[in-house]
């Protein structure tokens, strides 16, 4: 279902953010005193300076403000905002006036220099003026935004001194108040006077000179839509213009048509018609056209003759003398007709293009009328806008006249009522006392900050230094730095239970319900499923470091893969420092090195183990070049000839940084699997591993981490790399820590002490050589 499958996805990642977590835990346990020598350092600087530092005491003091006055209640003119008095928030201006250097210095006189010890101090020494450094050790605050009221502080090294200054501060401001209103009172009252008579006096100008321009000029006068009556009377003559233009247009057209068409010789039907289309009256042309036909009676005459001719054709037959004489008779009568109505068309014709000229004489003369009149209205026009634009700018400067009039008139009212009473008034609300205890320092605060700035400094110091170390310091890390799936986590083994564990590297066997011997199986399992995509019949087992467990992992791997049902091969590929034959306790005078010089046949090579399906190929005596013996085709016939015997075939090779070996068994294996020890690997290590593994060309299934709980971070055990066999830098942190301290836990794949072993050149073996 897909919660599950969310749930599944997002716990690898809840579980390495627990172990980082846990990570950096330790890392603050193991800083501990770090950060406790760093907390004392700070407390005691504290200390030390609460101890000398000069106590400095506060007097303070409260003061309500109240101003009244100052703007009218309720005017018309006025901000509709503001219609309470004294809405405007003056309270900051009273701050300032209180530290103002005049209120201040008067302050200083009242209550005398030589009664002052810190500014008296303050001028001898440091030759500073006594009014900068009181305004600069007083402080004005507004307790509550919303209240009229503010405070006053005043801090110096003397407690008489600090309320002395306060006291004689509040009469100062209190009389600079009372001198400055009575004074600006007064002026204010003369100004505002002033202002009004001058403005009465340009109000008064500016309405006669209004009215005179109303009286001389009657064209101003507007109508309900606002244009004048000029205007209105120019858009008629405009418009009835436009008409007389259309109208001599239409007359012009039905002429050139008509006498186009009667010199065409059109009858007087179709010229009619055609100045129908033109703009012509229809019903008065067609008058004209039937009156000639109602006039001359031809057509009843024509209709009663054949009727009659209609009747004797069917008594008689279309042959009937009497049929035949009608017939010549209605012809005769339309002929006489056709001769009449000629000749009456072409005098209508006539008069009918005669009347039309007439109108087009008729129209364009009303046209000229027309124009001129236009001409006369569109001047007079001109002058009535010029008169309303003046009109208008009169009328705006005396509204704003007036407006200003009416503002001038309201200040001076306000003025003159404020006038009698005191329009601010101060109380002192608090009485200047001085604080019981000084203000600074403060000895508790002080503390509380220099403990947690000295924890805060540990801490940081503790990271900073974790930082430093080039190790990788978490599975996450592990996973980005080497760029691999994670086969199995191997735990590490407490000291306290080494001895019931017994030999680690035998561990799948000799405690298969552990759950050392269950991550193992876990590995066996992850390769299990990578073989169903590809062939994994020859897996090289490596490592970056000596020491990081990889030929216990190696043997383990084999166990499994015996338990399992499958024929297994282990081979001792690590031709420099072998451990197989130690961790299976089995004879090394034949082994690997024998089958690549092709020495012996490799089945009196192979050892059989007490584990079923589990045979073993250990290193066999040393040799003086290792590396130019596995580059040589032997090695991948061997393992073409294994391939044909055993399902499954485990190489323990080198590690990787070490010597060149794991190259070239790599090169001719099917995967690779790395172990990795987690507190042992560095960054720039892990790179180079995965650079190297990735050139080879074969695939790498995974990594083996080993070291998983360790609260110590288990600094491993090793082979000894380094110790006079040409491994370069690269040897292990087993034996001992980076800091030449012997590790006190038992490392992760550690072994219990081997027995001294006597290897193929008769010498006895160093016991270490034995833990991997």
């Amino acid at each position: 279902m897909p919660e599950p499958a969310t749930q599944n996805q997002t716990h690898p990642a809840s579980k390495e953010m627990a172990v980082e977590m846990r990570r950096l835990i330790g890392v603050l346990r193991q800083g501990w005193r770090l950060i406790a020598i760093s907390a004392v350092v700070c407390l005691t600087i504290a200390g030390l300076y609460v101890a000398a530092a000069k106590r400095v005491y506060q007097a303070t003091t409260r003061l309500l403000v109240l101003q009244q006055g100052g703007r009218p209640l309720n005017v018309a003119n006025s901000d509709p905002n503001r219609l309470m008095e004294g809405s405007d928030d003056y309270i900051p201006t009273h701050s300032m006036i209180v530290c103002s250097p005049m209120v201040v210095k008067q302050a200083i006189e009242k209550v005398g220099l030589e009664h002052l010890p810190t500014l008296l101090l303050a001028a001898k020494r440091a030759d500073k003026d006594p009014v900068e450094e009181a305004i600069y050790n007083i402080k004005v605050t507004r307790p509550d935004r919303l209240a009229k009221i503010f405070r006053v502080d005043y801090q110096a090294g003397d407690r008489q001194e600090t309320e002395r200054l306060v006291e004689a501060l509040v009469a100062s401001y209190q009389q600079f108040l009372g001198a400055t209103f009575q004074k600006n009172s007064g002026l204010g009252i003369t100004l505002i006077s002033k202002a009004r008579d001058d403005l009465s006096k340009e109000l008064k100008e500016l309405e006669d000179q209004y009215l005179e321009f109303r009286r001389t000029n009657s064209n101003v006068i507007v109508g309900q839509e606002g244009h004048s009556f000029w205007a209105s009377r120019l858009a008629r003559w405009d418009q009835a213009a436009n008409e007389a233009m259309v109208k001599a247009v239409q007359l012009k057209t039905q002429l050139e048509v008509g006498r186009k068409l009667a010199g065409d010789g059109a009858e007087l039907w179709a010229i009619a018609h055609a100045i129908t289309q033109v703009g012509g009256d229809p019903n008065s042309l067609l008058a004209l056209v039937t009156a000639g036909l109602s006039q001359n009676g031809e057509a009843d005459l024509i209709r009663q003759l054949a009727i009659e001719q209609q009747q004797l054709v069917e008594r008689h037959g279309p042959d009937y003398a009497k049929v035949k004489e009608l017939k010549l008779q209605i012809e005769r009568i339309r002929e006489r007709g056709r001769s009449a109505r000629s000749h009456l068309e072409a005098g209508e014709l006539k008069d009918m293009l005669a009347s039309i000229e007439r109108s087009l004489e008729s129209v364009q003369t009303m046209r000229e009328d027309l124009r001129a009149q236009f001409d006369q209205a569109q001047q007079k026009a001109k002058q009535v806008e010029v008169d309303l634009l003046t009109e208008d700018n009169l009328r705006s400067k005396l509204e704003r006249q007036r407006a200003l009039f009416s503002s001038v008139v309201d200040q001076l009212k306000q003025a003159q009522f404020v006038s009698d009473f005191t329009s601010v008034t101060s109380q002192v609300i608090e009485p200047p006392h001085t604080l019981r205890h000084p203000v600074w320092p403060r000895p508790i605060l002080t503390l509380v900050l220099a403990l947690v700035t000295g924890c805060m400094f540990g801490v940081g110091a503790v990271f900073f230094l974790d930082r430093l170390d080039q190790r990788v310091r978490s599975l996450a890390e592990l996973r980005q730095a080497m760029g691999l799936a994670v086969l199995g986590e191997i735990g590490q083994v407490p000291a306290d239970q080494a001895a019931l564990v017994g030999s680690i590297g035998l561990i799948s066997h000799s405690k298969p319900r552990s759950s050392w011997a269950e991550a193992y199986r876990a590995v066996r399992t992850n390769v299990d499923f990578l073989r169903r995509n590809q062939r994994l019949q020859v897996v090289m087992v490596t490592s970056p470091y000596a020491g990081d467990g990889k030929s216990t992992s190696a043997s383990n791997l084999a166990i499994s893969d015996a338990h399992a049902g499958r024929r297994v091969l282990l081979i001792d590929g690590d031709l420099r420092r072998p451990t197989v034959h130690k961790l299976f306790d089995l004879d090394r005078e034949r082994g690997f090195s024998h089958l690549l010089r092709d020495l012996i046949p490799w089945e009196q090579v192979v050892q059989h183990t007490t584990i079923d399906n589990l045979d073993v190929i250990t290193a066999g005596p040393e040799v003086d070049n290792p590396a130019e013996l596995l580059f040589s085709p032997r090695l991948k016939e061997l393992l073409d000839e294994f391939r044909q015997s055993y399902e499954v075939i485990i190489l323990d090779a080198p590690p990787v940084l070490a010597v060149t070996d794991p190259a070239i068994v790599g090169a001719v294996a099917d995967g690779i699997v790395v172990v990795v020890h987690a507190s042992t690997l560095r960054h720039h290590d892990a790179a180079r591993t995965r650079e190297l593994l990735d050139n080879l060309g074969t695939p790498v299934l995974g990594m083996i981490v080993n070291g998983i709980g360790h609260a110590d971070s288990g600094y491993g055990y090793g082979y000894g790399y380094g110790y006079g066999y040409g491994y370069g830098n690269y040897r292990s942190n087993g034996a001992q820590r980076e800091n030449g301290e012997e590790s006190r836990s038992l490392p992760l794949l550690a072994t219990t002490q081997p027995k001294p072993h006597t290897n193929g050149n008769g010498k006895s073996g160093n016991p270490e050589d034995g833990l991997t």
